[in-house]
């Protein structure tokens, strides 16, 4: 029932002819706007009820804030984790999740998990390092042949075009907040086609074509 509604029912009978109506209409509208601006106000700290224009500031007061490729539905669902989202900072969940965000799927590998530059296991002064393989699917553009045109040093990304070129520096940002302080981002590897050979005699690094595709490195 509305407050309208309600403060007209209070009126005795003989009361309850246009201008009782009227008055209880204006007392009763006034209590309504009051009401659903109340409820608007308690809904605007809950993400699942929250309007729109109020996830940017749920995003900056869980220091979360919403990337270019991430629809409401799913920037919502990650406001309601931020406890736990912010308890896997530092980890390689965390860094999974946080690139997750971006619309890139990711893996983390330590110095301890492959030989990628003959420097295995927690050897001083490479234990801390780190590396980021994303893994398609993903819109990268195909890699350009010597001689087809590119330039090497004119500013372009090799390898990478498009909507995707532009969360280079967003990707590299976001790695570096959700690593362990202590950890060593190498660089971020995306491998164009085909897929990384390692554990077969090549070191990643090394100048190896994966299949048919090439691997554009981002420095850490």
């Amino acid at each position: 029932m509305s407050y309208a509604d309600f403060v007209l029912a209070l009126h005795p009978a003989w009361l309850r002819g246009a201008w009782s109506r009227a008055w209880a209409s204006a007392i009763g509208n006034a209590l309504d706007a009051i009401g659903v601006r109340t409820t608007e106000a308690i809904q605007a700290r809950l993400p699942s009820f929250a309007p729109e224009d109020s996830l940017p500031a749920l995003g900056d007061d869980r220091a979360l804030p919403r990337t270019t490729r991430e629809p409401s539905k799913a920037y919502r669902s990650r406001l309601r984790r931020a406890f736990t989202t912010w308890r896997n900072a530092g980890s390689d969940r965390g860094v999974i999740d946080a690139i997750a965000t971006l619309g890139f799927r990711a893996r983390v590998r330590r110095n301890n998990q492959w030989n990628w530059d003959g420097h295995p296991g927690n050897v001083a002064p490479y234990w801390a390092r780190m590396w980021i393989i994303l893994d398609p699917p993903f819109a990268l553009g195909p890699a350009p042949i010597a001689g087809g045109g590119a330039h090497a040093g004119d500013g372009s990304l090799c390898g990478i075009s498009g909507d995707d070129a532009a969360l280079i520096g967003p990707l590299l940002c976001t790695a570096h907040q959700w690593k362990a302080s202590h950890a060593e981002l190498v660089a971020v590897i995306v491998p164009l086609g085909g897929a990384l050979l390692c554990g077969d005699g090549h070191q990643a690094g090394d100048g190896s074509r994966a299949g048919a595709g090439s691997v554009v490195y981002l420095e850490g």
